[in-house]
């Protein structure tokens, strides 16, 4: 038979024919239903393994047929077994524990321990700061205490030491300055006479040739009084003004010409005790002249 003559053997117009095949193909559909709705259940554990064994002391004659334990041979207990406080099995299993509670129990544990520590270091904190205050308030009382019943004399001796060099150094600049003052008044009878009229004489003849250009062209006069003092050796140590003119330009006029005139000279013999001398003058600048003048 050929391969095209099978195929038209077996085709669906041959199978809805055939019963014989129709029949196989439905005891074979309704076998694999009954295997995949078959299944497995694990047997039960025999009795036995769920007791534990026990060595039987004294033997009895009799057959015991509901026991607690398996033993080598029969034993009738004297008593009975109210109840049992022990796993005997190793089948058996501990209830499970819950492992959250556990943490969170740990923790409030861990946590009020924390909290103890801590109150127990702040009460110890501020004891130890209660205690130190006190010791520095005793401290500072024992101190004002001192000082208030008797002086501190190294205090007392260095302020009498310095009172005493003060007075010293005192006495000896009152005796080594000799300051001589000359007015207008004591100048003719004062020992300084021929040194002052030098003086004058420079210092007339340099301020009129310097005269300012601007009082002159203004008509300005005026008197400006000055104190001039020179040291031993006829430099000029300091100019002061007195009282002034009203017009800046005279009272620097007269400045200046004390300094384009300075030096003057060292003192004389008769000056040779001076330390320091000042000459108070009035330097008049004239309205109708326009010169400078210096009175004696």
């Amino acid at each position: 038979m050929t391969k095209q003559g099978i195929a038209r053997h077996i085709g669906p117009a041959s199978f809805a024919q055939d019963r014989l095949l129709q029949g196989a193909v439905v005891v074979a559909c309704l076998l694999h239903v009954a295997l995949l709705a078959t299944t497995f259940v694990a047997p039960n554990p025999p009795k036995a393994a769920m007791q534990d064994i026990a060595i039987a002391v004294h033997l009895s004659p009799q057959k015991v047929t509901d026991a607690d334990f398996i033993a080598q041979a029969d034993q009738q207990g004297a008593g009975v077994l109210r109840n049992i406080h022990r796993m005997t099995s190793p089948d058996q299993q501990a209830a499970p524990v819950d492992q959250q509670e556990v943490a969170e129990q740990l923790a409030l544990q861990t946590e009020k321990q924390s909290q103890a520590r801590a109150a127990s270091e702040q009460v110890l904190v501020t004891t130890l700061s209660w205690q130190k205050q006190t010791r520095n308030l005793e401290r500072e009382q024992e101190a004002q205490t001192r000082v208030s019943s008797s002086p501190d004399i190294a205090q007392l001796a260095m302020i009498a030491s310095l009172e005493a060099q003060y007075a010293k150094r005192k006495q000896e600049y009152t005796h080594k300055t000799n300051v001589h003052t000359v007015d207008s008044v004591s100048a003719r009878a004062d020992d300084t006479a021929l040194y002052m009229t030098r003086f004058t004489q420079k210092v007339e003849q340099l301020g009129n040739k310097h005269y300012p250009l601007e009082a002159r062209a203004q008509h300005l006069h005026g008197e400006v009084q000055l104190m001039v003092i020179l040291m031993p050796n006829g430099h000029i140590r300091a100019i002061r003004l007195l009282q002034g003119s009203g017009y800046h330009i005279l009272d620097e006029a007269a400045k200046d010409s004390v300094r384009q005139a300075a030096p003057f000279g060292p003192f004389e013999k008769k000056m040779k005790d001076y330390t320091e001398l000042r000459i108070i003058r009035t330097w008049r600048f004239s309205e109708n002249m326009d010169e400078l003048q210096i009175d004696q």
